[in-house]
């Protein structure tokens, strides 16, 4: 249980500057305590510690590349700026582990590391760059703030499952493992690439600004809310998955779907004014009540259960849709759903029979 107190700043190594702590080799650290004491103190070089702490007064800056492993109590009594150079943070306790919220710059990480489930971590944490989750983190108390300016990435051993997520970066986020958002996704600016992920959401998604998402042809999204009223955003989805819950879909833009539909057995959700359209290879529309209903893509499309379109059936050029007798043009006291017209020239079709409804008005005498 010693302590090693670091007096000292940064030194100049020719035109380099080297950490007021530099490990080129092996430190073990046992159960110390490493303190820094100056008020410009950096760390370099990858260091695996017990127990770390900046002094009153003191700051802490880790160097570009560094590594801070952190196996037993990290305390901060002055000021530690981990967003100044890319480095990395990494929680390695075994046991009930603090959680520093850096308060220097932008009070960010830059990348961090998570191999602790019993880490508490406090309202809010923002990393500049990559979060990296391989324990069964807790998040249920914390929202997590990507707000990077390059790419940012979330990946690890373990699928996080986060309370609140919020994307505002202009560059994107990838998702390289799948992922649960309990509480709210919030897509401020950039894109949240789920790529061949599967990301579940099971509360609301906020949409505003430039933010989106995109997804994989073999990726999965997920609208798990165990309530009516989940909202559906608009973008490039693989599978697309709902609860058996009423869903909210998008007017302003289309739900663009490569993959397969699983939209549950919800008898209808909420569509007025939404496009589908199926934009992948060979794809099966499933039982739905559609409000427009394209098929593009490059493969042909075939109809498996009853599918209703109640505005505009749109086959675009090159794709064959197979209605197989279940396709049914709705009709009611607003108008009758109609067929885009085909290209006289191109290679759109539609094959079998398709059920065409006409609406009758009540005779009153």
């Amino acid at each position: 249980d010693k302590t090693i107190t670091i007096n000292g700043g940064p030194t100049q190594g020719g035109n380099t500057i080297l950490g007021s702590w530099i490990n080129n080799g092996t430190f073990n650290a046992g159960t110390s305590t490493v303190v820094f004491t100056n008020t410009n103190a950096t760390i370099a070089g990858i260091n695996q510690f017990y127990n770390l702490s900046v002094a009153n007064g003191a700051t802490l800056t880790p160097e570009s590349g560094s590594t801070i492993r952190v196996n037993g109590t990290f305390a901060n009594n002055g000021t530690f700026r981990a967003d100044f150079n890319p480095a990395t943070i990494e929680y390695n306790g075994t046991v009930v582990q603090p959680f520093v919220s850096p308060n220097g710059g932008t009070g960010a990480y830059y990348h961090l590391v998570l191999n602790n489930e019993s880490v508490t971590l406090p309202a809010q944490v923002n990393v500049l760059g990559n979060i990296t989750n391989n324990a069964n983190t807790n998040f249920s108390n914390t929202t997590i703030v990507l707000n990077g300016v390059a790419p940012q990435v979330i990946s690890g051993a373990v699928a996080p499952s986060f309370q609140h997520l919020q994307v505002n970066n202009a560059a994107g986020v990838v998702l390289q493992t799948d992922a649960t958002i309990q509480g709210t996704l919030t897509l401020s600016d950039g894109t949240l690439q789920v790529g061949t992920q599967t990301l579940t959401l099971m509360d609301d998604v906020q949409f505003s600004g430039t933010g989106a998402f995109a997804s994989a042809s073999t990726g999965t999204i997920v609208y798990g809310k165990l309530s009516d009223g989940q909202q559906v955003l608009p973008g490039q989805y693989g599978n697309l998955s709902f609860s058996n819950y009423i869903k909210q879909l998008p007017t302003a833009a289309p739900v663009n779907i490569s993959g397969n539909f699983l939209p549950g057995t919800v008898p209808q959700h909420l569509t007025t004014g939404t496009t589908i359209n199926f934009n992948g290879d060979v794809q099966t529309i499933p039982a739905f009540r559609f409000y427009n209903l394209v098929s593009s893509g490059t493969g042909n499309k075939s109809v498996s259960d009853s599918a209703f379109v109640q505005e505009v059936l749109d086959v675009r050029d090159g794709v064959e849709l197979q209605a197989n007798g279940l396709l049914v043009l709705q009709s009611n006291a607003n108008g009758t759903a109609r067929v885009a017209r085909l290209d006289d020239e191109g290679t759109g079709a539609i094959t079998g029979n398709v059920i065409v409804e006409r609406y009758l008005p009540a005779y009153n005498p």
